[in-house]
């Protein structure tokens, strides 16, 4: 299973074994700093589509809300930062803390998928290097995205 693991993590296959062995054991919430600071980016990167555009489109509102804020509140303007700062924070804590769950069950799912699909050595270890790994094109697509959401959002 550690084979399978190390092909399915990549280059970063240490950090996310152990991840998955405190995941196994019941710590199933592990803060994981890149996911912090790089929220949608780093879902994207780790092939979660659908969580790093969720949480790209979740950043968009965050920032039209804080728009909203400052516009419209009539708060002090430090009020108001701290707000939006409150917001934002909040964002990343939830990319920080759900980053390694929500990989490690779609590693589950991939690996089990793949397991039960073929037989063959060779094929598993190709589809888990497929289905794994990482997609390097996620910052520039996602930046792009955020990008193209802000400039819709503020017409």
């Amino acid at each position: 299973m550690e084979k399978y693991l190390n092909v399915y993590f990549g280059s970063q296959s240490n950090y996310y074994t152990n991840m998955y062995k405190e995941f196994l054991n019941g710590r199933k919430f592990t803060f994981n700093v890149i996911s912090f600071f790089f929220g949608p980016f780093w879902f994207l990167y780790r092939k979660l589509y659908i969580q790093g555009l969720l949480l790209l489109l979740l950043a968009a509102a965050v920032e039209q809300l804080g728009l909203l804020v400052l516009k419209h509140s009539g708060l002090a303007e430090n009020i108001q930062t701290m707000i939006y700062l409150v917001l934002n924070l909040s964002l990343s804590m939830l990319a920080g803390f759900m980053g390694n769950y929500l990989y490690m069950r779609k590693m589950e799912k991939n690996m089990e998928e793949v397991i039960v699909a073929t037989e063959n050595e060779e094929q598993r270890i190709k589809l888990l290097q497929k289905k794994g790994g990482t997609w390097i094109l996620a910052y520039v697509i996602g930046g792009l995205l955020l990008i193209i959401v802000n400039l819709f959002l503020r017409k």
